[in-house]
């Protein structure tokens, strides 16, 4: 106990220390994982609570150096907030594991969605250009017969009609 009693106001800072890395950690875990979540949010407030009531408890340690065994009391009490401000640190980043793992599984499956459309797409796009290469070709090969037959049925007239005129001036 003898040892113990220089070393309070060091150990006092360097707990105070952890808190406020805690509390920049807390801040960053808050800003990188962007949600909604009400559970995630009570738990960051829960942390604040702990980390008000651990600095409270510092001061009131301080204040009652003099006394032994309020100190005591102090010290425990602060022991037990340091264990539950850890599980809930624990807690957070847990949450915050498994909104990543979340957010992958959606992104993923969007990613699928997209490859699928993408297929679909290409498809039915190689569908419609058969069908307008078929068209032009049809229409092509049409306007060809139509030609073709045009021509046939002009020569069949004309040579009715060359014979039909020649007959004439024949007589």
């Amino acid at each position: 106990m003898s040892l113990l009693y220089p070393l309070r106001p060091y150990l006092l800072c360097i707990l105070f220390a952890i808190c406020s890395f805690h509390t920049a950690t807390v801040y960053a875990v808050k800003q990188s994982v962007k949600t909604d979540s009400q559970d995630q949010s009570w738990v960051i407030q829960q942390i604040m609570q702990l980390q008000e009531r651990s600095t409270r408890l510092e001061v009131l340690l301080q204040q009652q150096t003099q006394t032994s065994s309020d100190v005591k009391e102090a010290e425990k009490e602060l022991q037990q907030l340091q264990l539950q401000l850890m599980e809930l640190k624990e807690k957070l980043a847990a949450q915050a594991d498994s909104q990543l793992r979340e957010t992958k599984s959606y992104d993923n499956r969007i990613s699928d969605i997209n490859s699928f459309v993408n297929i679909w797409g290409v498809m039915l796009s190689l569908f419609g250009l058969i069908i307008t290469i078929g068209a032009i070709f049809l229409g092509f090969s049409a306007k060809n017969r139509a030609i073709y037959e045009a021509k046939t049925a002009a020569r069949e007239e004309a040579k009715t009609l060359i014979a039909k005129e020649t007959e004439l001036l024949v007589r």
